[in-house]
């Protein structure tokens, strides 16, 4: 049974705040799930841009939601920025843009 706790509506609340460039209110939710987990408010009146938001709730969002799916390759899909989580890999390694069709399946369908 899959379930959605409250921490990741917040976050959902606060990335829909920043696209409507409601950022006071993003900000807010962000702060909130930080001081829950007795962290400094960290983000303050000087990140007033979608894009330095996102990338603040998209960190917010890998932490938080740290081993219960695959939230962080979805996050970054949806923003386009998954070569950013290379940032870390040898170069060897490829980022999917999609999940991948095994060849059987693609063969069996022609």
């Amino acid at each position: 049974m899959p379930i959605i706790r409250n921490e990741e509506l917040i976050l959902l609340r606060a990335e829909i705040a920043t696209q409507q460039s409601n950022f006071a209110a993003a900000r807010a939710d962000v702060n909130l799930i930080r001081t829950g987990y007795g962290l400094a408010a960290k983000i303050d009146t000087d990140l007033d841009s979608t894009t330095e938001l996102i990338d603040e709730l998209l960190k917010q969002r890998r932490y938080s939601l740290l081993f219960e799916g695959g939230h962080r390759w979805i996050d970054l899909r949806r923003y386009n920025k998954l070569d950013d989580s290379l940032k870390d890999l040898p170069t060897t390694h490829f980022v999917h843009q999609q999940y991948p069709i095994p060849s059987s399946e693609i063969d069996a369908r022609q």
